[in-house]
């Protein structure tokens, strides 16, 4: 479960007062290969504009919502990324973004100035990998094809060279534990 993870970065964040400080110390104390780095620094919220036009603000108040998200923003819209950040993605030889939520995870660093266009100018690899089951409010009804295109739609353009996306089929065990919270498989 990622929350564990978002509780331990907002302890290290409180005790530092640096998000990408508390980024590094957790990747130390983690012991994980290579580095991290946040797309961004920046105080900013997450917004999202409904199908029926409302906006919703803020990352728990948009998954709460029972409307579709048509675009998501944040706010102020002009944030800057670290400039490690775009330094990692000019050298690196693979770009993955995935699997994660949709809106909430995946999308938000395409939404920082510079780096949608860092990942589509970069030389590396770009693989999107794609959940295997849908996720309230984020993917509900929607096929990998269409998470490409919402993802492309935010980015300005095509970022991916490759996807990675389930056609085995999945146990029934699993299938069941999923519906049960209204989850289904994303059609390839």
């Amino acid at each position: 479960c990622a929350l564990p993870i978002y509780l331990f970065l907002a302890a290290l964040n409180g005790i530092s007062g640096d998000f990408a400080e508390a980024v590094h110390t957790s990747s130390q104390i983690l012991a994980t290969r290579g580095r991290i780095y946040p797309a961004t620094t920046a105080n900013a919220t997450l917004t999202a504009q409904m199908d029926d036009g409302s906006v919703v603000r803020g990352e728990t108040n948009i998954t709460a919502s029972k409307r579709s998200i048509v675009e998501l923003m944040l706010d102020p819209p002009a944030v800057d990324p670290i400039p490690e950040t775009l330094e990692a993605i000019a050298q690196a030889d693979l770009i993955t973004l995935g699997p994660g939520s949709l809106y909430t995870s995946l999308i938000t660093n395409l939404l920082v100035r510079g780096v949608p266009e860092a990942i589509a100018g970069s030389k590396a690899v770009r693989v999107y990998v794609c959940n295997l089951m849908t996720q309230a409010n984020e993917s509900l009804g929607l096929t990998a094809s269409e998470h490409i295109e919402k993802i492309f739609d935010h980015a300005g353009g095509r970022i991916f060279d490759y996807a990675l996306i389930n056609t085995a089929p999945i146990l029934p065990a699993t299938l069941e534990q999923y519906a049960r919270e209204g989850q289904k498989p994303i059609e390839a």
